[in-house]
C-alpha cells in the first residue's frame, strides 16, 4: 500500500464526503432490520403453542425469523463495511498530516 501521498488523500477526503449518506443509510437499515427481527419474533411466539421457552424456540426458527435473521447480518455487515473504510480513510488522512508536519520541521 505505501504512504500515502496528496491524491491518495483527496480520495480519501471525497470519500469520507461521499460516504455520509451512504452510512446513515446503513446505519437506518441495520436499525430497521433489527426491527423486524423483533417483530417477526413476537408474532411467530404469539402464534406458537406449548410453554414460554417451546414457543420463543419455534419462534426463532420459522422460516421469517431466519430471512429476518439473514437480513439483519447483511445489514450488520454492510454497515460494519462502510464504518471500517470510513476508518481506514482517516488513517490515512492522518499520517500524511503527521508526514506532511514532519517534512515541514526539517
Amino acid at each position: 500500500m505505501g504512504l500515502p501521498d496528496s491524491e491518495r488523500v483527496g480520495k480519501a477526503l471525497n470519500f469520507l464526503c461521499d460516504s455520509d449518506e451512504p452510512y446513515a443509510r446503513a446505519a437506518a437499515q441495520l436499525e430497521a432490520a433489527e426491527l423486524r427481527v423483533k417483530q417477526v419474533r413476537e408474532v411467530a411466539f404469539l402464534e406458537a403453542t406449548g410453554t414460554q421457552a417451546g414457543r420463543a424456540a419455534r419462534a426463532n426458527q420459522t422460516p421469517e425469523a431466519l430471512e429476518a435473521n439473514s437480513e439483519l447480518e447483511k445489514k450488520v455487515y454492510q454497515k460494519e463495511l462502510l464504518k471500517a473504510r470510513r476508518a481506514t480513510a482517516l488513517v490515512l488522512i492522518d499520517v500524511w498530516r503527521t508526514l506532511e508536519a514532519s517534512q515541514r520541521r526539517s
